[in-house]
């Protein structure tokens, strides 16, 4: 909390156009960017076409580090549209991330993201999304790709029901027929499929969140903007 407040006190001093503040550590990251709604996008807040009615977008991306840059990790991003009412206002945006070491990392595939914006910045809040990039880790891991067959020998009399364990630590139940033979039962292929949730404290919940792309390295998250307004609870990715 410390951090996403020093990041906003240092939004609402910038001037729009102002060269972005940002850092990076080992255990967080940021970005803060003042930007007029009407303003051309320059390197690295560049402006992109949308087939919404808000045809105006600034995409702007996480810092990284040295190892980050020399081995050509994609960068974490977030596209937003500067549509807003009043288009004679500075739109003044932070982003923070955290890593998940600071979190049950075993629950996160990616290191959650905070935005704060200092106004919505659609003419219609209710249909203003956010596109976000995260940097996933490798999704493929552990996954099994092929179904695959458990045996169990029953003994003659035995009509009892057993637990018969799967690869990757799944248990599926069988029942025995009393015949004295084999039950084979049949494991299902099992695949990682990421999702994109808000973060209260160190529990998910559903904000309306949508996977809109996905690959080993990135997963691409489509967020209604009116949970991270001014107005609401301020809430993580």
């Amino acid at each position: 909390q410390t951090l996403s407040n020093y990041s906003q006190l240092i939004g609402q001093q910038m001037l729009p156009g102002q060269e972005a503040t940002s850092a990076v550590q080992s255990n967080f990251r940021f970005v803060v960017q003042s930007v007029a709604s009407t303003s051309s996008i320059s390197s690295g807040r560049r402006m992109l076409s949308s087939s919404a009615a808000c045809a105006s977008n600034i995409s702007i991306t996480l810092p990284q580090s040295s190892l980050e840059q020399f081995v050509g990790t994609v960068e974490s991003a977030i596209r937003l549209p500067t549509c807003p009412d009043d288009q004679t206002s500075a739109l003044s945006i932070s982003v923070v991330s955290l890593s998940s070491t600071l979190y049950d990392a075993a629950l996160f595939k990616s290191d959650p993201v905070s935005l704060h914006l200092s106004s919505t910045p659609c003419t219609d809040p209710e249909n203003c999304n956010a596109e976000i990039v995260l940097q996933s880790d490798n999704l493929g891991r552990g996954v099994t790709l092929e179904a695959s067959n458990v045996t169990y020998k029953c003994e003659a009399g035995d009509q009892a029901k057993h637990e018969v364990s799967c690869p990757g630590g799944k248990k599926y139940e069988i029942t025995c027929d009393g015949k004295g033979s084999t039950v084979v039962a049949t494991c299902p292929a099992e695949r990682a499929v990421p999702t994109c949730n808000g973060l209260f404290g160190s529990a998910t919940s559903d904000i309306g969140c949508k996977v809109v792309a996905s690959s080993d390295t990135t997963t691409t998250c489509s967020c209604p903007i009116v949970v991270f307004s001014v107005e609401s609870e301020r809430r993580s990715l």
